[in-house]
């Protein structure tokens, strides 16, 4: 999460809906004298069509929330985070039910469970989406920074792996067990 709220803030993409919830104000310079004016923005003109917007005050009355959250539309969080779990678990599934991947019904059972965990996590990012919280692009590069973190951790983090019942049997006990007796101290 420290990457994708460091790429929120770094690159301060405009959510979809600012135009509609700010109705910006937007400051041109004039050639002329480099003064400031400020002109009204309520509609996506030629001019403004291609240009980033820096320079604006919002018009609107309840622009409080969108002045702190309109800038952090690059990449999705939600979808980042939905689409690590998602291959992450579906890493751990495969691994941990290694045994029953043998079986027509176990091959079943644990490939709709990746297909809904993947499912939820594109349906996570259609949200974002439609709600015009995120551009697709965001929606993507959330998805992809996801599927990459998950792998990097199961591959480099969590170096576990399932041992089989064989395995565990012919694993040696690495302790031994000592009586209260002998680490109790001598009584004078």
């Amino acid at each position: 999460m420290i990457f994708v709220d460091t790429s929120k803030y770094a690159i301060g993409r405009h959510r979809p809906n600012f135009y509609r919830s700010c109705e910006p104000r937007i400051a041109k310079y004039t050639s002329s004298n480099g003064a400031k004016e400020l002109h009204e923005c309520h509609t996506l003109g030629q001019e403004t069509k291609f240009n980033y917007i820096v320079d604006y005050e919002c018009t609107t009355k309840n622009s409080g929330f969108f002045d702190k959250d309109i800038h952090l539309s690059f990449m999705s969080g939600h979808a980042a985070t939905m689409m690590f779990v998602a291959i992450y678990v579906s890493i751990i599934l495969v691994q941990r039910l290694r045994k029953h991947l043998d079986t027509t019904m176990g091959r079943v059972v644990v490939g709709l469970c990746i297909i809904l965990l993947v499912d939820l996590a594109f349906f996570v990012g259609y949200t974002r989406i439609s709600d015009y919280m995120h551009h697709p692009t965001d929606v993507i590069t959330g998805y992809l920074f996801g599927i990459v973190v998950a792998v990097f951790v199961k591959l480099f983090i969590d170096r576990s792996k399932c041992l089989t019942k064989d395995e565990v049997e012919k694993k040696p006990q690495t302790f031994q067990m000592k009586t209260i007796e002998n680490n109790l101290p001598e009584m004078v």
